[in-house]
């Protein structure tokens, strides 16, 4: 068993069925177990109880976007990179995100998943060990 396999990579999408993409493909790359949300609340309801190797958000969600997430996971995480996945980064881009230490990168959708796979090996390498 892998180190990275005792650790998550949680995901986090608004989307059902781009949320079920991105999981059954990095499922297939990543060498880790990946924990996936439709709702940002649920996450943050069970990040307590995770070991966390990274974490993955989507920026425009309702309710809470991304970057409220994140400042959310902060609290709970304080050590778990995170990247922000976005169809609305001229959004982000209007945002202040340099309160979020963790915050390592900003994708712009639509990208490829082996992009992903490869930004995320980028802040935790042991997940495609």
């Amino acid at each position: 068993m892998s180190p990275a396999s005792k650790l998550h990579a949680i995901i986090v999408d608004d989307e059902p069925s781009y949320l079920y993409l991105l999981e059954t493909i990095l499922e297939e790359i990543l060498t880790c177990p990946i924990k996936a949300y439709t709702h940002p609340e649920m996450a943050l309801a069970e990040l307590p109880d995770l070991d966390v190797g990274i974490i993955v958000s989507d920026f425009y969600m309702p309710k809470m976007d991304g970057v409220e997430f994140l400042l959310k996971v902060a609290e709970i995480k304080p050590d778990a990179p995170c990247i922000i996945i976005s169809g609305h980064k001229q959004l982000l881009d209007k945002m202040d995100v340099s309160d979020i230490k963790q915050l390592k990168s900003v994708m712009a959708k639509p990208f490829k998943i082996d992009a992903l796979a490869q930004e995320i090996a980028r802040y935790w390498p042991e997940a495609l060990s």
